[in-house]
C-alpha cells in the first residue's frame, strides 16, 4: 500500500489530500470512491513519492515508491 510505503498515517494522508479520514479507509477497503477524491489522494500520494504506472506484464495498475 503506497500511503504504509511512505510512512504516511491515515491522518496525515487525509490532510495531506485534503479528504476525511473516512474516506482514505474506505478507499483503501476498495469501496466505491468519488473520481474527483480518488484525484486527490494520488496526487498528494505523487507530491509524498509515490509514482503510478501501468505495469506491461498484468497492465494492472501499479506503484513505485520513491523515497
Amino acid at each position: 500500500m503506497a500511503r504504509n510505503g511512505l510512512g504516511l498515517s491515515v491522518r496525515e494522508l487525509a490532510r495531506l489530500s485534503d479528504v476525511n479520514k473516512a474516506t482514505i479507509v474506505r478507499t483503501e477497503a476498495g469501496l466505491p470512491v468519488r473520481r474527483g477524491t480518488l484525484a486527490c489522494i494520488r496526487t498528494a500520494l505523487e507530491e509524498a513519492g509515490a509514482e503510478f504506472f501501468v505495469c506491461p506484464a498484468t497492465g494492472k495498475a501499479a506503484v513505485a515508491l520513491c523515497t
